[in-house]
C-alpha cells in the first residue's frame, strides 16, 4: 500500500473495517483492558485534537512566521 495523506480520513478506514480473527486474539493476549477496536479509536481522538490545536495554532501566528509552513504542511495530512 502506498503511503497515505490522510491521516483522519485512513484512520476512520481502519476504525470502520474489521481486523481478522488472528489480529484480534493476538491483541486481546498482549493488550490488558483495551481491544484493537478501542486503540483505533484512541488514535483517531489524539489525531482529531492535534488537527484542532494545529488549527489553532494556525490561526493565532503571524503569516510571516516561517513555522507557518511547517503547520500547514502536517495539517495537509490531518485530512
Amino acid at each position: 500500500m502506498r503511503n497515505s495523506t490522510q491521516l483522519i480520513t485512513d484512520l476512520g478506514t481502519l476504525a470502520s473495517g474489521s481486523f481478522t480473527r488472528e489480529s484480534i486474539e493476538r491483541a486481546n493476549n498482549k493488550l490488558r483492558g483495551q481491544t484493537l477496536g478501542m486503540l483505533v479509536g484512541i488514535a483517531a481522538a489524539r489525531a482529531a485534537e492535534l488537527k484542532t490545536a494545529l488549527m489553532e495554532i494556525e490561526r493565532v501566528i503571524d503569516i510571516a512566521d516561517p513555522q507557518l509552513a511547517i503547520v500547514n504542511s502536517i495539517l495537509s495530512i490531518l485530512n
